[in-house]
């Protein structure tokens, strides 16, 4: 493992009225110096059904580098994943307040778009997964993805815990 073991874990509740309801999940931050394996790890420590770390805390290629992992294996899209890390980029990462947070994914990118509902901002996601163009054999999408229509509204409220504690 990571030698600097403080690296931050936000705890996010997506589709919740209020903390500690809703689907839980754990988004580890500056995680680019951490292998498979040890995402692999975390997220199988952490228990939740999913856990996203963040590789890129700057927008690179035009979106944050993410990469989503289940307690058993990474995963190309979900989400709940997508929609409270978009909420922790937000939060905790990006300057100012931005409307729109792209994540970079495996599979390609992903926009999601915030909207202000009094103090609390609900997200919903913009764009469909689209493949990088970054892949010199683009991959087919993954069955579950073929009803996906170009833009679809998924919006939920997104309550945001501080980092709890290091990984």
């Amino acid at each position: 493992m990571a030698d600097d073991l403080s690296t931050p874990v936000h705890v996010v509740d997506v589709f919740s009225q209020g903390r500690y309801t809703g689907n839980q999940l754990a988004v580890v931050r500056d995680a680019h110096r951490l292998s498979a394996d040890e995402m692999g790890c975390i997220a199988r420590e952490m228990d939740y059904s999913e856990t996203a770390f963040v590789t890129d805390e700057s927008p690179a290629d035009g979106g944050y580098g993410v990469r989503l992992f289940t307690p058993e294996a990474e995963v190309p899209f979900a989400g709940h994943a997508v929609l409270g890390t978009a909420s922790v980029i937000r939060d905790a990462i990006a300057d100012g307040d931005p409307d729109e947070i792209t994540l970079s994914l495996s599979e390609g990118s992903v926009t999601v778009t915030a909207d202000t509902d009094g103090d609390e901002p609900i997200f919903g996601s913009k764009t469909a997964p689209r493949h990088s163009s970054k892949r010199s054999t683009p991959k087919s999408p993954p069955t579950w993805w073929t009803w996906l229509p170009e833009t679809w509204p998924a919006t939920c409220p997104v309550r945001s815990s501080r980092p709890d504690y290091p990984s």
